[in-house]
């Protein structure tokens, strides 16, 4: 096998590597019971809607999360990416 044949490791970009805060908001309440499932998000429950939001460690870890919430016959109202830096933002013009 010349060298141009040969496989080269699939590389990760370490942006898309690292851990990312997400706030999930699904239709529907999260038992207590079903909430320790999302160990490590806080979970808030409001007007028949239930909020997730906390870190997480990558694509696959958030694919398991949408699936549990899927499993658990909750509709996904949004999925969105918590830019730390933007809040940080908003926190020193509010102050």
């Amino acid at each position: 096998m010349s060298a141009n044949h040969v496989k080269k490791p699939f590389l990760r970009d370490d942006k898309s590597s690292q851990e990312k805060t997400y706030q999930i908001l699904v239709e529907g309440r999260l038992g207590e019971h079903s909430a320790r499932w999302f160990n490590g998000m806080a979970t808030i429950s409001a007007d028949n809607t239930t909020t997730l939001t906390g870190h997480v460690v990558d694509q696959a870890a958030l694919r398991g999360i949408l699936c549990h919430l899927w499993d658990l016959n909750l509709t996904i109202l949004s999925v969105t990416i918590i830019d730390p830096e933007a809040s940080r933002e908003r926190e020193v013009k509010d102050g």
